[in-house]
């Protein structure tokens, strides 16, 4: 299936048709902004103050504790030993079994923090949040600080090797090699401080988007810059995501959807059949069927040549 969160609830849409679920139906709160699918297959859905799991048939809601009841959800993450790791903009929770654990064993854990993003690491998890870059520890329950003086919001990462690359609001790239960190900027070739996210290129690179433009990393110390002079249909860049091919698919602000295949840039706006040419997220299915999303002009879908709007 394909879930989608809105404003008015969330639709589930298996291929051929749409279901659309709301308070009605069960839902604890129709504006849904988070949606991630659990080790048992059921499907968590956040949104203010609380989630709902659906388990294919009925909705269980789950309320947070009564610190975080006003909160939205912005990440989530299971692990291995199926703990949620819910990240809001009052904190950080876990839910194991259907029950919020007390992180207060965790040594010096802020508890009433902004969390952008939560991912895996070797020994515990690696978090975002307003503060800077923070590493929960597992073995000896510890949560450490990176950067207190981060001066920059954190919008995305992605781990490659040992190395954690951080898009940011402010400080451009940042490289963490969980000793670490390094900057990069205008003075180390990256011209926008302000990168709003990251996507590997698949051969040891990454492309990071910006409303400045497109930029390329070579992974080392090298960036290219694409911009409506080398034939973006716009600079201000929503979505990124690569293909099997390893050619680059952009979702873009009022510029459509761009292909680009290293050498070229080909457009995709209404008149090809997208249903809006302001573009906010890129996915590929498994079976190459592509799915854009924009900012009002609901959903299309793009198999092979034909294109579906819905």
């Amino acid at each position: 299936y394909l879930w989608i969160g809105t404003l008015g609830g969330v639709s589930r849409f298996n291929g051929t048709s749409f279901d659309n679920f709301s308070k009605q139906d069960g839902l604890h709160n129709n504006q849904v902004n988070s949606i991630y699918q659990l080790n048992n297959q059921s499907i968590a859905l956040g949104a203010i103050g609380g989630l709902s799991i659906f388990d294919g048939h009925t909705f269980e809601t789950i309320l947070f504790p009564e610190a975080q009841r006003t909160a939205q959800v912005n990440h989530m993450y299971e692990d291995g030993e199926n703990r949620l790791w819910v990240g809001t903009e009052k904190g950080l929770l876990c839910l194991k079994n259907g029950t919020w654990i007390s992180l207060e064993h965790i040594s010096d854990f802020p508890g009433n923090t902004h969390i952008k993003r939560i991912a895996p690491t070797s020994n515990g998890l690696l978090i975002a949040c307003k503060e800077g870059i923070c590493a929960l520890r597992e073995e000896d329950c510890s949560w450490e600080l990176k950067d207190t003086q981060l001066g920059a919001s954190i919008m995305d990462f992605y781990q490659s090797g040992s190395q954690w690359w951080i898009a940011t609001i402010g400080k451009g790239l940042i490289i963490y090699d969980q000793k670490e960190l390094q900057s990069f900027g205008p003075e180390e070739g990256l011209r926008s401080r302000n990168i709003s996210g990251i996507e590997s290129d698949g051969k040891g690179g990454a492309w990071l988007k910006s409303r400045d433009g497109l930029f390329h990393f070579d992974g080392k110390s090298m960036f290219s810059e694409y911009s409506d002079k080398e034939g973006l249909s716009t600079s201000d860049v929503r979505a990124l995501c690569v293909d099997k091919q390893g050619i680059l698919w952009l979702g873009t602000n009022g510029g459509g959807l761009q292909k680009f295949t290293g050498e070229s840039f080909r457009y995709y706006t209404t008149e090809q059949g997208l249903s809006g040419n302001i573009v906010m997220s890129v996915v590929m299915e498994q079976d190459s069927t592509w799915w854009f999303s924009t900012y009002d002009n609901g959903i299309t879908r793009k198999r092979g040549e034909e294109w579906t709007s819905f």
